[in-house]
Formats: structure tokens, C-alpha cells, sequence
């Protein structure tokens, strides 16, 4: 059995361990814009916790986005710092999507369709729901849908990274002016 047939039962596309510059351009926005991303939240919390970056590091961690923010919110309420209430609601809106694409993009199995030539990707942690089906969810690792790679999206994901990253850099600032880094 070469390696090919191990990694592509015959039921699969081959999987791909490359994909058009283009695509692969946009996914590293994604991914590096993330991780720049997940630093801005990073210092957020720094700040509001009133320790230094390297004390951060080591005593807060680097959590998920998600509980990043959730650790943002109530360290705020704890300072009596108000955070915008319509910049609260998008990011709680559009973090955990961005979060989720991420990890969909970096964590994904890439391939290319046969007939169509159409790259797509293969996500197998999580649950989804198949067309069709009104109850319930299926784990992705049973049975995992692959989805068109859209240029398009992509650049609009990015765009929205950038959009959410300028928001928390505002919350940064206004957090800094009120609470200044201890020397």
C-alpha cells in the first residue's frame, strides 16, 4: 500500500499539501491576523489585571479567544470600566466566528474536487448538521462535510478580523489611558 492509498481511502478525494498561492495567501491572513488578533485580547487583559505582559504570560495564559473575552468583560465589570455596549454585542457577535474559521482554515484537511478541480476543505472536529436532517447534530469525524474554499469569503473574513482587531485596539487604548501600565 503506498502512502497515497493510506491517506486516501478509496470512498475520499486524494488529500491535497498544497493549494494556489492565492488561497494559501489569504489563509495565512487569516491565521497571522488571528494571531495578532488573540495579542490585542491578550493585552487587554494585561492591563485590565494590571500586571506586566511576562507576568501575563505566565499567570493568565493564553486561553481561547472566547474565554480571553469572557476574562475581558468581567475584569472590566471588577474595574468598573465601561466597554461600549454596541462594541460588546458585535464582539460577542463575530469573535467566535472568527475564532471558529481559524481553527476551520488551520486545522482543516484540504482537497481538490476530481471533475470540477474546485479546492475545498474537510473539517472533522465538531458537530454539523446535514441538509435535510431536523434533529440533532452529527459528529463531524462520523461523517465530515467538505466545503467549497470561497476566495471571496475568505477576503471578507479577513476584512472582518481587521474591522474587530480596530475595535479592540480602541478598547486597548481607552483601557490604557484609564488604567496605565504600572512601571
Amino acid at each position: 500500500m503506498s502512502s497515497k492509498d493510506f491517506l486516501s481511502p478509496s470512498h475520499e478525494m486524494p488529500p491535497l499539501k498544497d493549494l494556489p498561492d492565492d488561497i494559501l495567501v489569504l489563509i495565512g491572513r487569516v491565521i497571522v491576523k488571528h494571531s495578532y488578533l488573540e495579542l490585542v485580547l491578550s493585552r487587554i487583559c494585561y492591563l485590565l489585571a494590571g500586571v506586566e505582559p511576562v507576568v501575563g504570560r505566565v499567570a493568565i495564559r493564553e486561553p481561547r479567544t472566547s474565554e480571553r473575552f469572557a476574562m475581558i468583560e468581567d475584569l472590566a465589570r471588577i474595574k468598573d470600566f465601561k466597554i461600549d455596549e454596541d462594541a460588546l454585542k458585535l464582539l460577542r457577535r463575530d469573535l467566535p466566528k472568527i475564532a471558529a474559521i481559524r481553527d476551520a482554515y488551520a486545522h482543516g484537511i484540504y482537497f481538490e474536487h476530481p471533475t470540477t478541480g474546485a479546492h475545498t476543505i474537510r473539517i472533522t472536529s465538531g458537530a454539523w448538521q446535514p441538509p435535510g436532517m431536523t434533529k440533532g447534530n452529527i459528529k463531524r469525524k462520523l461523517n465530515p462535510p467538505t466545503e467549497l474554499i470561497d476566495r471571496k469569503n475568505l477576503s471578507d473574513i479577513v476584512d472582518l478580523i481587521d474591522a474587530v482587531t480596530g475595535i479592540l485596539e480602541v478598547i486597548f487604548t481607552e483601557i490604557d489611558q484609564t488604567f496605565p501600565a504600572q512601571p
